[in-house]
């Protein structure tokens, strides 16, 4: 894929690490390898990730797509639904 997600890091990770230290993030319709990247590039902004959506404990879900049990979930309990393209925004 073309989005700085999938590609090898062009910075340092120690000047992000606590943009984002409250959130706590969950991921919905990657495969393995996005997945784990994207798990990557959260941790890179001080944020955790969980891969288990839980109510009243994750903030944001990063969805390829908009739909699916976790992307209804996070919709029915208020839980901000992002995209990749968030996740890069917050580095950038």
């Amino acid at each position: 894929a073309d989005s700085m997600a999938f590609r090898p890091f062009p910075f340092q990770i120690s000047h992000y690490k606590t943009m984002a230290e409250k959130f706590m993030i969950c991921t919905t319709g990657f495969d393995t390898e996005e997945r784990e990247n994207l798990e990557l590039l959260i941790r890179l902004i001080g944020a955790t990730y969980n891969p288990v959506l839980k109510h009243r404990a994750t903030t944001h879900l990063i969805c390829k797509r908009p739909e699916g049990a976790k992307y209804e979930k996070a919709i029915e309990c208020d839980i901000r639904v992002v995209t990749v393209q968030w996740l890069e925004e917050c580095i950038n």
